[in-house]
């Protein structure tokens, strides 16, 4: 399936063709079975980045994960240098089975593209449609250092260098949220990111496209080149559909109406 659609902020685009491409005419509509949704945040951020949206997917009547990775948000407190990306990706994997979680939609955002890459390898059996949502979709034996700009990586090298345990947040204004109060919400629940999760290498070899549903879904205020690839990709490849949303890098924060919506049509 290849294709793209544009989201605005009042929603979907042509939602009924997306409806029809993806054969999931029924998901978010009532009266239709509760679909089981699994959300992970990203760098700096935790679970509770996902409030809006999980909270119109559940009055919708489906149930809703959101976890917070280990040394994050209010993990925070076990941040260690013992964390790293496997870690992350064995916390997921465990997540999964200890929540009996089956025919789930998942969704990366940002650097949880990493983690569940990594995590997709175990799990892919139980999820049915995957989405990266500006999400890194990471090559087999890349490093996170390894995608940074140059100045990036140096810093990231020099404090791991120092014993820094984890990388500190970046100016909330980087997360496109639009709303004055919404981003000051935002940043403060921001907490550094493990610094081992960055410098551990992913081995993966096809389980991000063994689900039957894939989406690239890009913010269209975001300045992230390396994003456009993959969206530019997810276009052409089989079985996967790119997208454009009408928002800044944190879509759930900034536009979640538009993403929840495209959660329930695409599920």
């Amino acid at each position: 399936m290849t294709g793209s659609l544009e989201i605005s902020r009042r929603g979907l685009v042509a939602g009924g063709a997306l409806l029809a491409a993806s054969g999931a005419a029924a998901a978010g509509v009532p009266g239709s079975s509760p679909r089981t949704y699994v959300l992970v945040h990203g760098s700096w951020h935790g679970g509770w980045c996902w409030r809006a949206v999980a909270a119109e997917l559940q009055a919708h009547g489906h149930r809703v994960f959101t976890p917070t990775l280990p040394g994050m948000a209010e993990n925070a407190f076990m941040n260690s240098a013992a964390i790293d990306l496997n870690t992350h990706i064995k916390y997921l994997v465990d997540y999964f089975a200890w929540n009996d979680l089956n025919d789930v939609t998942l969704m990366a955002h940002s650097f949880a593209g990493w983690s569940v890459s990594g995590a997709m390898e175990q799990v892919s059996g139980r999820v049915s449609s995957l989405t990266f949502l500006e999400a890194f979709m990471p090559l087999d034996g890349q490093s996170g250092v390894e995608v940074q700009t140059p100045q990036n990586a140096a810093a990231m090298r020099a404090a791991q260098a120092r014993g820094d345990v984890g990388w500190p947040p970046i100016p909330v204004a980087a997360f496109g949220v639009r709303d004055p109060e919404q981003a000051r919400w935002v940043a403060s629940k921001l907490t550094p990111t493990p610094m081992g999760c960055y410098f551990t290498r992913l081995h993966i070899t096809d389980g991000r496209e063994r689900p039957a549903r894939k989406f690239f879904v890009r913010a269209s205020r975001s300045p992230m080149p390396l994003f456009d690839t993959y969206l530019a990709a997810a276009k052409t490849r089989p079985g996967w559909r790119g997208l454009t949303i009408e928002s800044g890098h944190d879509v759930m924060v900034d536009n979640p109406q538009a993403l929840s919506r495209f959660l329930l049509q695409t599920a």
